[in-house]
C-alpha cells in the first residue's frame, strides 16, 4: 500500500533541494558556522548536506551539553517544587550559539532577574547542588524524520566539531550512518557520558564559557 503522505513529503523535499541549489557546497555539505573561539570542546552545531535528491539537516549535540541541560532542568523543577505558587515575574533569556554569519540558535536558557518570592536565588543554589550530585548517563542517540524540505537528523554523540574540516568529516560520517543501518550503534557501542566524564573535563567546560559549572 502506498504511503501518499510520505510520498508527498519526499516530493516536496526534492523540490526544496532544487530551489536551494545556489547555496555554496563543499563536497555536498553546507558548513555555515564560524569556528573561531579556539575552545578545545564543542557543544552543538547545525549542518546541511545533500543526500541523493534531498537535503539533510543535521542538528548535533555533544552528550556533555545534554548532561548540563539536564542538571539545569532538574534544578529548575526542584525549585518549582519548593515554590509552588511561584509567579513568572522574572525573565528567562536564551543563551545563543552562532550557527552562521547572521544566524543564531538557542543553546541554553538562563533565568535572570530576582522575583520577590525567592525562587531565583534558590534555583541558583539548587543548580550548584544538582551539578555536584548529578550521577546520570547520557547515551548516544540518532533520530531521523522526513519533512517537506528534506530529512531532519537529530543526533547526540561524542565527537568534536571545532573547525570546518571537522564539520565536513562529521557530515560524511552522518551520511554513512544513514546509508548503513546499525553503523551508528556499532560506532558508539558501550559509550556513556557520566559523572566521571564530566569531572574529567570540567575545567575545559569552564574555559569554554560555562562559568556556572565552576567549583
Amino acid at each position: 500500500m502506498k504511503n501518499t503522505h510520505q510520498e508527498s513529503l519526499l516530493d516536496s523535499s526534492r523540490k526544496a533541494a532544487k530551489s536551494s541549489a545556489a547555496n555554496p557546497l563543499l563536497e555536498g555539505v553546507v558548513v555555515s558556522t564560524h569556528y573561531s573561539d579556539g575552545s578545545e570542546l564543542s557543544f552543538c552545531d547545525a549542518i546541511k548536506m545533500k543526500l541523493g535528491a534531498q537535503w539533510v539537516r543535521i542538528h548535533w549535540e555533544h552528550p556533555r551539553k545534554v548532561w548540563l541541560d539536564r542538571t539545569e532542568a532538574l534544578a529548575y523543577d526542584m525549585a518549582l517544587d519548593e515554590f509552588p505558587n511561584h509567579s513568572s515575574d522574572f525573565e528567562v533569556r536564551p543563551i545563543h550559539t552562532k550557527v552562521g554569519r547572521s544566524r543564531k540558535k538557542v543553546s541554553r536558557w538562563q533565568v535572570v532577574g530576582e522575583p520577590e518570592d525567592g525562587f531565583y536565588p534558590r534555583f541558583l543554589e539548587l543548580q550548584k547542588v544538582c551539578l555536584e550530585a548529578a550521577n546520570f548517563e547520557i547515551l548516544p542517540s540518532l533520530h531521523v524524520t522526513q519533512h517537506d524540505d528534506g530529512r531532519w537528523v537529530t543526533i547526540v554523540c561524542p565527537v568534536e566539531i571545532r573547525t570546518p574540516d571537522e564539520a565536513l568529516s562529521f557530515a560524511h560520517l552522518v551520511r554513512r550512518f544513514l546509508l548503513q543501518p546499525g553503523l551508528f550503534e556499532a560506532t558508539f557501542a558501550g559509550y556513556a557520558y557520566d559523572r566521571v566524564t564530566f569531572d574529567r573535563e570540567r575545567e575545559f567546560i569552564v574555559k569554554a564559557g560555562f562559568d556556572d559549572v565552576k567549583q
